[in-house]
């Protein structure tokens, strides 16, 4: 996943209060339907409408010894998709729109290659974070704004041991492959619309891998599983390719992950990412220094032990983009 970079921590300061100011505009004009039309905070994902608001409730037992504990609240490429989401106290149920925001989600330097979090990272972050310490015990709320002209599916979640989330998310391991049928139009209701693959961008949706061209929708993600036999001599190890066949400057990659990161896939380091390579010009077999490269992104490698591995295929584009992903 791409991230903006910076020059400086001056740069980042500005970006940080562009993104404020940015919210206190957009706020303005938002068809907000206000703190009584909140949801549960449930880490699951949402759509905010174009032009809009979105309020989550969530609860907060304050520790009755002892230091408090710090709660976090993500906002999964909010800061890419150029949402904003801010946070109230209880009071802003009986008090709104009199009342003032408590803290705002913001985005953080990264470094630019893992997407980690680094000072002097040298680019900004694709989430938007918030992490503190809430005092007293009571329903707080986070309001969700999108002043883009389109609806825009969100992603906010919370963490921290006195937060109460009304539905945990999906367990990984529990995950099976599922065959991905073809056409597309197989999948049904819940995971298309006229062909196009959406609300699929969670490991716990992994798929087996698919078969022909398919279509993602905008600024979304779908997930594929591979399970790799493993062998205790490296000589044995057989290699796997990965293709996302013309996949170079189409806006669709694909990042692999091991399962154990994927409670936090988003915040961990991946495995590795289609990428293209040189070839020769004339035959397109591969080649060093020729000054072409293929039009495929891929990677191939080879893994220590069996297990299973997941493959995010993600859509940065604002509108569908087809994709065919192929393993050998």
């Amino acid at each position: 996943m791409k991230h903006i970079r910076i020059a400086s921590a001056a740069a980042l300061f500005a970006a940080l209060i562009v993104a404020l100011s940015a919210l206190t505009a957009g706020a303005q004009g938002l068809s907000d339907p206000g703190p009584s039309s909140a949801i549960n905070l449930d880490n699951q994902r949402h759509v905010v409408p174009a032009g809009s608001a979105l309020w989550l409730r969530f609860t907060h037992t304050a520790s009755a010894t002892g230091a408090q504990p710090a709660t976090t609240l993500r906002m999964i490429f909010g800061n890419r998709r150029g949402l904003d989401f801010d946070i109230w106290m209880p009071d802003v149920a009986t008090n709104w729109p009199q009342s003032q925001p408590l803290a705002r989600g913001a985005p953080y330097e990264v470094n630019c290659d893992t997407g980690l979090a680094a000072a002097q990272g040298g680019c900004i972050s694709n989430d938007l974070l918030w992490s503190g310490v809430l005092t007293t015990t009571g329903d707080y709320y986070a309001r969700v704004t999108n002043a883009n002209p389109f609806g825009v599916r969100v992603y906010l979640t919370g963490s921290g041991t006195g937060l109460d989330i009304s539905a945990p998310v999906a367990s990984v391991s529990r995950a099976t492959a599922t065959p991905l049928p073809v056409p597309v139009t197989g999948f049904g209701a819940a995971s298309t619309t006229s062909g196009v693959l959406f609300n699929l961008d969670d490991p716990a949706k992994a798929f087996s891998f698919p078969r022909g061209q398919h279509v993602l929708a905008p600024q979304s993600g779908v997930w594929y599983i591979f399970d790799y036999p493993g062998t205790a001599d490296p000589a044995e190890r057989p290699k796997k390719t990965i293709r996302l066949v013309n996949g170079d400057g189409t806006g669709v990659n694909f990042k692999l992950y091991a399962a154990e990161d994927l409670h936090t896939w988003w915040e961990r380091p991946h495995l590795g990412q289609g990428t293209t390579y040189t070839i020769d010009c004339d035959t397109g077999a591969p080649a060093s220094d020729t000054g072409c490269h293929t039009k495929d992104l891929v990677w191939v490698g080879a893994f220590p032990v069996a297990a299973r591995f997941y493959v995010r295929v993600y859509n940065e584009n604002l509108t569908p983009t087809s994709f065919r992903l192929t393993i050998e």
